[in-house]
């Protein structure tokens, strides 16, 4: 194996900018804003852990949504940073659970609650078009699927999103009926 030296700068003062410089902006094909898991890991959390350990590896690793899995790596749900905030967790602790106790899967929106986009659809979609989709279910994730593959194909997020475009884009959050039912309880 050869030896790695360091050596001085010099006058090296241009940075190396991507070969592709193509402009993204909101008529750009949705699939440049896409994640897709053929060629990046899914971020993963297993069911199994803890809220609490949940909640510490999302803020160590800077990362607001875990996808959550069963010990036979399966989709069981999603979580968010959002799911996890201190007042639901301490709802839940006023209801005699301990912090230990509480598990990712109490805070996250089950498999069964989640709406996706279709992989086919969105590669035929503007960037524009997903926002508006976000926008118009109060959503900052969405999953896409690939129903000829039968898989959880990726995923859009609206802060990848704003970056790429360089454009703040402002979801409002529209309640659910079990998060106002939390307001009451």
């Amino acid at each position: 194996m050869t030896k790695l030296d360091l050596k001085n700068i010099g006058n090296i003062n241009h940075l190396a900018v991507p070969i592709d410089q193509t402009e993204l902006s909101l008529t750009s094909p949705a699939i440049s804003f896409f994640t897709d898991f053929t060629q990046t890991q899914p971020l993963i959390i297993e069911s199994s852990v803890s809220a609490v350990d949940t909640v510490k590896l999302m803020k160590k690793t800077h990362v607001r949504l875990k996808l959550v899995v069963n010990e036979q790596g399966d989709l069981v749900g999603i979580v968010s940073a959002d799911d996890l905030i201190e007042r639901k967790i301490v709802q839940k602790l006023q209801k005699g659970d301990t912090r230990d106790e509480l598990s990712v899967t109490e805070f996250m929106t089950p498999r069964s609650g989640l709406q996706v986009l279709d992989y086919e659809a969105v590669k035929l979609s503007s960037i524009k078009k997903v926002i508006e989709t976000l926008k118009n279910s109060g959503r900052h994730h969405c999953l896409v699927v690939d129903t000829n593959e039968n898989l959880i194909r990726g995923l859009f997020s609206v802060s990848d999103i704003s970056r790429k475009l360089k454009l703040n884009i402002d979801i409002q959050n529209q309640p659910s009926f079990s998060t106002l039912a939390d307001h009451f309880d």
